[in-house]
Order: structure tokens, then C-alpha cells, then sequence
């Protein structure tokens, strides 16, 4: 069966009209006639009854056309990926996240690219928050989610702010300072504090200090842990309070511990995407989506 005897169905279809779907095609009359006879000698039934002004579907045709409308789509989609596979044009993206934040973005942006563009393979990537700006600058990721604070002070680097999450004080349900509607820095001014250890914490444990410092005091951290479970345990067991985005407490909320809400300056933090400029055209695309014009 010639693809052509299908376009000029689906032409003949759309118009109703030999002679619309004739010029659509850039063909003759007859030759899209002679098109459909044939299609319809190999296919052994009659698909439109003819009159002088008209054209109809017979029941046959009209259960043809709406099976092949699906079928030309897929063939046309495979066509156009192939011609892109072969000119270089099919690409993957590397995206890379953090965990939490960007779930209030990412999976609706990920359904929508996946349908406009299936051809594009997209991979995530888990990092922490070091490591994670590190395999950006490293050309390892395309596309970050990330928290600003995290990101490698690099002129290759690009970013654009998505929102700015609330800082809390993470803290013992029963703590003094549990019942407070808001806190501002100067009231952790004498508090014990738990960390991440700096290899994996690094520009915000630096943030941290310097925003305290600015007010007169220096954080008193009396423990760094390697994990967040272990960090958050701390916590519960009353060793010390914890600064965090608001997203990254309410993961570990239980009923033993509770956060109060930062106000006043320096109280949030950016939560951005990054990327570093490449050749990668799904990488455009991509930002696109978002509403990033890169």
C-alpha cells in the first residue's frame, strides 16, 4: 500500500472534495482520483460514494479514516525522529534536583516536554546540594534544580529565580521557643545548633554563619552530622536547633519536633534552575518550557 494513495484519503477525507484536496496536495483532479480507485482496489470496498458536487464516506470509509488518522500520526512522528537521529538532532538531557522542592515543579514541566518533544531522552539525577552544583560546572548535568546558596561561583553558569522558600527553625515540639508565631535571627542568638558536615554543606553552612555574624554572634554549633536522618534525630533528642527551607523540615516532621518560621531580613532562600550554556538544543527547549528565553 503507497503512502501516497493514504495522504490523498486522508486529503479527500478532510475536504469532502476532490478538488480542494487537489490542490492541498498540489496534484490534478484525476490523479487524486486515480489515487483512491487504486486504494480502494487493494483494499476490496468502496470508500465514498460519488456524486457530482459531493463526496460522502461510506460506512467502510468512515471506519478506515478514523483508524488511519492515529496510525499517519505515529508514522509521521517516526519519520521526523529519524531525520533527526540522522542530522545529530536527537539529544538527551541530564537534569539534575535535590529532592522535595521541585516536585511542585518538575512533574507537570516533564509530562508536557514528553509529549512535545518524545524523541528527547530525558535522565534525573539525585545530588546533594555540593555535589550537585559541582556536576553542573563539571558539564555532567545540563539542568539543575537547586537551591542559589549551592551553586559554584562560576561565569559559565546561568540561573533564574523560581520562587523563594521560607527558612525555619527546626526545633523540639516541647522546645521554649515551639510556641512562637515567628522568630527572627537575634532570638538564636545563645541556642545550641546541629549541622551537616561540610563536605556536604559547605556554601550553607558559610551562609549560616555569616547571617548570624552580621547580628552580632557567632552560631554555637555543637555537633555536624553525615545525613539528614541523623541531623534531624539531634534535633529531637534536644542536642540543638536546625536552620532549613521550610520544604526540607516538613519531610521530617513528626510529632517530637516542629519548626518556627524566620522573618524579617535574610529569612528565605532562592530556589532556582541553573544550567551552563551548551550546544544542546533540547537543553533551549527545555528552559522554553519553563519560560526561560537562554
Amino acid at each position: 500500500m503507497d503512502i501516497r494513495h493514504l495522504r490523498c484519503f486522508l486529503a479527500v477525507s478532510e475536504f469532502l472534495n476532490f478538488t480542494k484536496a487537489a490542490h492541498q496536495l498540489c496534484l490534478t483532479q484525476s490523479a487524486v482520483s486515480y489515487q483512491i480507485s487504486a486504494l480502494e482496489r487493494e483494499l476490496g470496498v468502496k470508500l465514498f460514494t460519488r456524486a457530482p458536487n459531493s463526496v460522502h464516506f461510506t460506512p467502510e470509509g468512515q471506519h478506515f479514516h478514523d483508524g488511519l488518522k492515529g496510525v499517519m500520526a505515529t508514522y509521521d512522528g517516526l519519520v521526523a525522529s529519524t531525520r533527526r537521529l540522522a542530522s545529530g538532532q536527537t539529544h538527551s538531557l541530564e537534569v539534575g534536583f535535590m529532592g522535595g522542592v521541585e516536585k511542585r515543579i518538575l512533574p507537570p514541566l516533564v509530562k508536557r516536554f514528553r509529549e512535545l518533544y518524545p524523541w528527547v531522552a530525558l535522565r534525573f539525577n539525585r545530588f546533594d546540594i555540593v555535589p550537585l552544583g559541582l556536576a553542573l560546572e563539571k558539564g555532567e548535568l545540563d539542568v539543575v534544580f537547586a537551591l542559589a546558596v549551592g551553586l559554584p561561583d562560576s561565569p559559565d553558569l546561568r540561573s533564574q529565580l523560581l520562587y523563594r522558600e521560607r527558612l525555619v527553625v527546626v526545633m523540639q515540639a516541647d522546645h521554649p521557643l515551639a510556641t512562637a508565631e515567628s522568630l527572627v535571627w537575634e532570638d538564636l542568638k545563645h541556642l545550641p545548633f546541629v549541622d551537616l558536615k561540610q563536605v556536604l554543606n559547605a556554601p550553607a553552612s558559610a551562609l549560616l554563619v555569616k547571617l548570624c555574624e552580621q547580628r552580632g554572634f557567632t552560631p554555637r554549633i555543637v555537633e555536624r552530622f553525615s545525613g539528614l536522618e541523623s541531623l534531624f534525630m539531634a534535633v529531637e533528642s534536644g542536642e540543638g536547633i536546625a536552620i532549613f527551607p521550610k520544604y526540607r523540615a516538613e519531610t521530617h516532621l513528626n510529632p517530637r519536633l516542629t519548626y518556627v518560621p524566620l522573618v524579617g531580613e535574610d529569612s528565605t532562600s532562592d530556589f532556582v534552575v541553573a544550567w551552563k550554556q551548551t550546544g544542546n538544543p533540547a537543553l533551549q527547549a527545555f528552559l522554553r518550557e519553563l519560560g526561560i528565553r537562554a
